[in-house]
């Protein structure tokens, strides 16, 4: 059985097939002239609806009408017994009958209200809610009449006549309920006002436009992300959207309503936002209200804008852990930590004796359960100094009594905090009962091994440095080549003298050193020179004699303070300066010379290791035994005289 609405678009597509071909016009036939129609229900009927022009057509439209009014149920017959009159009508619901309403033609051009009042708009889960002001339907400004609105809506433009649009609703309350999706981004919305003595008579009387307004569709599927440092959305824009307007305020705004509608207070406004938006200059720990409308253009230079769709968001704060925290333990047994500064909140140090449980590391948890892990009495005090890409603190004191200490950074964002993976340090002890035990051409270092130590790490520099700068080659020793070899050798230490270094040094289990107070002591140094005994010979042949060649060991040498002699002992080698009888020493060379019992600094001159300074001793071979040279130093000055050594040739070479 065809119902009203179809048998509606049937005469619907009948009109504009007639219009197109020119047989009668579409303002003969308005849309509310074929909901009559549609409702008719016999030829008369349709023939008492149309104009008289429009007569000849009754039989089209009958053809049309007739199958749903002869199958429509007849109408029921009256009861045999009448039933009891009630003595008070039962009360008719807001609207009846308004849906059964003949309305007349609305002539050309429509009434208007002087002043169009506005429209609310709310959206609802059924649809779109039109609200607009309350005008009396009758006679009687003080009562509410027996008119009506009558709402009409159109996707193209705002109707000239209400017939031009569709209708939503006939109704008295000052309300109307849109259930008809708003696909195509932009409605206009028009009310109307029927008044008269009766409804019957509203419906014939002219309306006139009450309010109207444009209604555009915000976005939809609507799908918001938040994290600590950016806030986006993706949505559904309608069709015919030119632009979606993003705004963001602090939620804290003091006039939020003004600063809405503000330009300055767009987001991205070069971008068009059809699909969505990304924010990442948001601040994690920020309260925000993001409003976002539609924006549908409705002329070369004109556009409208939808509500405003708000939503309030708390960027959350996620704090992220310290992995570079550096522990440098300093020579005066203070400690400096440094670290790179995470991109939120700020770090906190822990310094204990034995580290926190493992699962931990790298953990974030709750602010108040941290209490359960790190006692809050063993957090680092001091204030944080801030550098480009580096915080740190310095001059931390070493708790009192511990030889090592695990120091933990925690990062603490809100209420929540992120520990880091502890770093171990070990305050290393100094070197102690430094001594250097000369062995001519080596030196035995002795000290008492440093607490802690992993190695320990000597160096030599100037006799009045502190031991900073590049100093001399370097070098390490364990504990056990310490004990090996009963100290550490040391080569070739500067005949001048120096100061040799040495510090403790700690290994922690990520491999990094940490280095104890340093001790050092002085290195008078050594003046090493040498000898070597020659054979005199007269004409190159016969030996008459035993001569000496005087030379340094590791270069040129300039001798000063110290004088040398010669000893003789018929039997053994001569063991001291005193021992034997004195030798006297003239110059090897040509020439007559007067005979020397010593010889003095500045007889030697300077010597070099190939030689440089040779002497022939005046005793006979013929006497046999033993000679042998020594260095000669003035006791008064002997404590002002670096230290001599005198290296002698093979004892072969020492024998008459």
């Amino acid at each position: 059985m065809p119902d009203h609405d179809s048998v509606l678009q049937e005469l619907e597509a009948w009109r504009r097939h007639g219009t197109s071909t020119g047989r009668f016009t579409f303002i003969d036939l308005r849309k509310s002239l074929l909901q009559q129609l549609a409702r008719a229900r016999n030829p008369q009927e349709v023939s008492r609806l149309l104009p008289a022009q429009l007569q000849w057509l009754t039989d089209e439209v009958w053809r049309i009408v007739g199958p749903r009014a002869e199958s429509a149920p007849p109408p029921p017959a009256p009861p045999s017994t009448p039933a009891p009159t009630p003595a008070v009508p039962p009360p008719r619901a807001p609207g009846d009958g308004l849906a059964d309403l003949v309305l007349a033609d609305t002539e050309f051009p429509a009434r208007s209200a002087t002043a169009l009042m506005p429209i609310k708009v709310e959206p609802t889960p059924d649809g779109l809610r039109y609200r607009w002001p309350t005008v009396p339907l009758g006679p009687d400004p003080n009562a509410s009449g027996p008119g009506f609105y009558r709402v009409v809506t159109s996707e193209a433009a705002f109707p000239l006549l209400p017939e031009d649009g569709t209708l939503v609703a006939l109704t008295r309350e000052s309300q109307a309920l849109d259930a008809v999706p708003l696909t195509s981004g932009l409605r206009f919305v028009q009310v109307w006002v029927h008044t008269g003595p009766s409804a019957e008579a509203a419906g014939f009387a002219q309306p006139v436009r009450l309010a109207q307004r444009e209604v555009v569709a915000n976005v939809a599927d609507v799908a918001w992300t938040v994290g600590p440092h950016q806030v986006s959305a993706e949505w559904t824009a309608p069709g015919r959207a030119e632009a979606v307007e993003v705004v963001r305020l602090p939620a804290d705004h003091p006039d939020p309503a003004t600063a809405l509608d503000d330009p300055a207070s767009l987001l991205q406004p070069e971008l068009d936002h059809r699909h969505g938006f990304v924010d990442d200059t948001v601040v994690p720990g920020q309260s925000y209200l993001y409003a976002v409308r539609t924006r549908i253009a409705t002329g070369p230079s004109s556009s409208v804008l939808s509500p405003l769709l708000r939503h309030a968001l708390v960027v959350p704060v996620r704090p992220e852990p310290v992995t570079d925290l550096r522990v440098e333990l300093r020579p005066d047994d203070l400690v400096d930590l440094r670290w790179s500064p995470p991109p939120t909140g700020h770090v906190e140090v822990y310094a204990t004796a034995t580290p926190p449980p493992q699962f931990l590391s790298s953990r974030q948890l709750p602010a108040t359960e941290l209490a359960q892990y790190l006692d809050p009495a063993s957090r680092v005090p001091g204030a944080v100094q801030r550098g480009e890409g580096e915080h740190a603190k310095r001059g931390v004191a070493w708790a009192e009594g511990a030889e090592r200490l695990h120091f933990t950074p925690v990062t603490v964002a809100g209420d929540a905090v992120h520990v880091g993976r502890p770093v171990p340090a070990v305050r290393v002890g100094s070197p102690t009962e430094v001594e250097l035990v000369e062995r001519v051409d080596t030196q035995l270092l002795k000290f008492g091994w440093p607490v802690g130590a992993a190695f320990v790490q000597v160096w030599t520099g100037p006799r009045d440095g502190d031991g900073g700068g590049a100093g001399g080659r370097r070098q390490d020793v364990s504990l056990e080549a310490y004990r090996q070899m009963g100290g550490l050798q040391l080569t070739a230490l500067p005949d001048g003298g120096c100061r040799v270094h040495l510090v403790g040094v700690a290994i922690g289990a990520d491999g990094q050193q940490s280095v104890g107070r340093p001790a050092w002591v002085d290195y008078r140094g050594l003046q090493r020179m040498a000898y070597r005994t020659f054979r005199v010979r007269r004409f190159g042949v016969q030996v008459v004699g035993l001569g000496v060649d005087l030379r340094s060991v590791h270069g040129p040498l300039e001798v000063r303070d110290v004088g040398f002699v010669a000893r003789h002992h018929p039997e053994r080698l001569p063991l001291h300066a005193e021992d034997g009888e004195p030798v006297d020493l003239v110059p090897d060379g040509e020439g007559v010379h007067n005979p020397l019992p010593y010889l003095r600094p500045q007889d030697v001159g300077r010597l070099t290791p190939q030689g440089g300074s040779r002497w022939r001793l005046t005793v006979d071979p013929a006497r046999g035994g033993y000679v042998r040279m020594f260095v000669s130093v003035n006791p008064r000055v002997a404590d002002q005289v670096p230290p001599v050594a005198l290296l002698d040739p093979p004892v072969r070479e020492l024998r008459l």
